[in-house]
């Protein structure tokens, strides 16, 4: 008996689940009428759908020039960089970011990339002010700003600084962030800028090194004489540049062991190794000999690290004696 009525049961469970799909399937066009959907039916979406792998989705992936990232892709790099500039105010003239003067207004021109055909909606820019060197402290905070980057394309944001009146060297940070990123590891970029000062009587560059970190940490240094080349390798097409081939290129041609330090700047540092307690910052030079006239002017880029982990780094240039 009890067998029977559970076969029963289970029979009128199934009359009751095809008299739902009939209904359903009657009231489908009704449903489209209401809600204006036109175009193909759901059975050919769901066709076009199943071709795509079912974790494959556009997502936006705003970047700028960022060290790190370059980097990790085993790519040498500056910390002049490229994706900043600084315009005079007013007019908008681009300016010396290695001749500013103290306590003025400078609007600062941060350009932001997109890596992807999908367009970074809404991508969040803010650039705070450091002082000069590696893993040192903020001292200005500049904002943040908000701008749509095009698939494939790039935007602008743009920021006001006035420079510090004591003069000095100065670190522009500027870094992204978008919720739906694809690739948030590029989205992290430093710029060196010089606010004019007395000469200094040596030639030495002087620059902080600092931990603010919870726990202590043992710093090393790395030089070399990298500078971006006058015409950069770019991919034919949006497909090219991602992939592996072109990445190899780009490798051969901005290995970082090719572009050694020349013997005759004589490049040394007051330093080999920084070990720093949190909260502690410290100063270290960089002194090199002019080079032979007719060189012209050379850069040392200082990159320093924590293990493999870069903290930051500077570029400083030299000129042949007299210039």
């Amino acid at each position: 008996m009890p067998n029977s009525l559970v076969r029963g049961y289970l029979i009128i469970l199934r009359l009751l689940l095809r008299t739902l799909r009939r209904l359903a399937g009657a009231f489908e066009p009704l449903a489209e009428r209401i809600v204006g959907e036109r175009g193909p039916r759901r059975d050919v979406q769901e066709r076009c759908c199943i071709d795509l792998p079912p974790h494959i989705r556009a997502r936006p992936d705003p970047y700028i020039y960022s060290q790190e990232w370059l980097r990790q892709r085993g790519l040498a790099y500056v910390w002049d960089n490229p994706d900043f500039r600084l315009l005079a105010v007013p007019g908008g003239a681009p300016a010396d970011h290695h001749d500013l003067k103290p306590d003025t207004d400078y609007d600062v021109e941060v350009t932001v990339h997109n890596g992807s055909l999908m367009g970074a909606i809404n991508t969040e820019v803010r650039l705070e002010v450091l002082n000069f060197g590696a893993g040192t402290a903020v001292v200005a905070d500049l904002g943040v700003r908000h701008v749509d980057v095009p698939g494939a394309g790039s935007s602008k944001a743009v920021f006001r600084w006035r420079t510090p009146p004591e003069g000095g060297h100065r670190c522009l940070r500027a870094t992204l962030q978008h919720h739906d990123d694809a690739n948030p590891l590029n989205n992290v970029g430093q710029h060196n800028t010089d606010v004019a000062r007395p000469a200094s009587p040596t030639r030495k560059l002087r620059f902080l090194v600092g931990n603010h970190g919870t726990a202590p940490k043992a710093y090393r240094f790395e030089m070399d004489a990298y500078q971006l080349p006058k015409q950069p390798q770019c991919a034919a097409t949006f497909e090219e540049r991602g992939s592996e081939a072109h990445l190899r290129r780009l490798q051969k041609a901005n290995d970082p062991a090719a572009f050694p330090v020349p013997p005759y700047l004589q490049a040394r540092l007051t330093r080999d190794r920084v070990a720093l307690e949190p909260g502690q910052e410290v100063e270290v030079a960089l002194e090199m000999n002019p080079p032979p006239r007719g060189t012209g002017r050379h850069a040392v880029n200082v990159h320093v690290l924590d293990g493999t982990r870069l903290v930051g780094g500077v570029t400083a240039y030299v000129l042949e004696e007299g210039k």
